[in-house]
């Protein structure tokens, strides 16, 4: 490397001479020049190829162990006065040095820079490996290799591979979730399960075998809550229940539906009571209503027999003023009967009297 920028200097130091007179040494520096530029053209070639390949790992490692380092190279051959020195190399017939080719030299350094991220996952991937960490964490690592590096096939087919053991793994933890009824369990497998890229597509299977797990699990909560008679924990778990039968499918309950209906029956039923409950008490309020504002008789009447209707013992101060009511009506309706009878009796006396009258003078006349 050391020759290298001292070839540079000297045809730096030429230029900027106020003697550039013409010999031998000049053109074997020219010579010297050229030669190293193809050299340098040709290992950037060799990269470019690689990296057309998809190979981008083997690209850097021979730009790496190329000596010098291949971009190192670059950096002292691409000197400012490049384009003086190519005019006066011409002017004097000198050998003409190779343009660099500088576009291969910015991919192999994006590929330098893309490269950074990925060998510190694979020294994450390395140390989790050393430390026997689980599967699941390495499988992660290596799919974020593959994602940053896609042309690379090796990556993939390590997280393909990688996958096949994970999900023999995971199919074991979902036996184990089971037998120790591990609800947090199954559900971390479940979010795995639905939520990872699997190289070959959602393993439905095992989705589907986690959900009816999942399910057996929620119809025991949901018979423990039953037989509490809790209908705020039975509401819970009945959204639940909704939501996890609607993610398998038509049909794919996993026959436990017959074990969770008697307990959503009784919620039913609990939804009905306190529906009819807040019916009932709008018709007692109803009624009460009535009374306080002395509305007719008939109004108060119609509301009574809603309230009653329930078949619940109205409130006590509610029945007392509707019974106060009622004898009222009753005193007012037996008082217009007494004075109608006056009436009719003062009426009838008028009308007996007249008559008498008339047949007296009926006799007086004949008489």
């Amino acid at each position: 490397m050391a020759d290298l920028q001292s070839l540079v200097d000297e045809m730096r130091s030429y230029l900027r001479s106020a003697d550039q007179t013409y010999d031998d040494g000049l053109k074997e520096l020219a010579a010297s020049f050229a030669g190293v530029c193809r050299d340098a053209n040709q290992g950037l070639r060799r990269c470019e190829e690689f990296l057309q390949k998809g190979l981008r790992s083997e690209a850097l490692h021979f730009a790496q162990t190329h000596d010098p380092p291949l971009l190192d190279v670059i950096g002292v051959l691409d000197f400012p006065e490049r384009e003086d020195w190519d005019l006066l190399a011409a002017s004097y017939g000198l050998p003409q040095a190779p343009k660099l080719r500088l576009d291969c030299a910015e991919e192999l350094n994006r590929a330098y820079a893309a490269d950074q991220p990925i060998e510190s996952l694979l020294r994450k991937h390395r140390y989790l490996a050393l430390i026997h960490a689980p599967l699941v964490s390495r499988l992660e690592v290596m799919r974020r290799v593959s994602e940053l590096d896609p042309g690379n096939s090796v990556w993939l087919d390590d997280v393909t591979q990688f996958e096949k053991v994970r999900l023999k793994e995971v199919r074991r933890e979902i036996e184990q979730a089971v037998s120790k009824a591990d609800e947090q369990a199954l559900s971390a497998i479940m979010d795995e399960l639905s939520g990872s890229p699997w190289q070959n597509g959602t393993p439905f299977e095992l989705v589907n075998l986690v959900r009816k797990y999942h399910l057996e699990t929620l119809a025991s909560s949901v018979q423990r809550a039953y037989a509490k008679r809790s209908v705020k924990t039975l509401e819970r778990l009945r959204e639940s229940w909704i939501e996890r039968t609607a993610q398998m499918g038509p049909g794919l309950d996993g026959g436990f539906e017959h074990l969770v209906e008697p307990a959503f029956r009784w919620l039913d039923q609990q939804y009905a009571m306190q529906n009819e409950q807040s019916q009932y008490l709008e018709a007692v309020a109803a009624l009460e209503e009535s009374l306080q504002a002395d509305d007719d008789w008939q109004t108060v009447q119609r509301r009574y027999r809603s309230a009653a209707a329930y078949g619940q013992a109205l409130p006590a101060h509610v029945l007392r003023a509707y019974r106060e009511r009622n004898r009222d009506e009753r005193e007012t309706v037996a008082s217009g009967r007494r004075d109608m009878l006056i009436i009719l009796g003062v009426g009838s006396a008028a009308i007996l009297g007249a008559a008498i009258f008339l047949l007296w003078l009926l006799v007086l006349k004949k008489g």
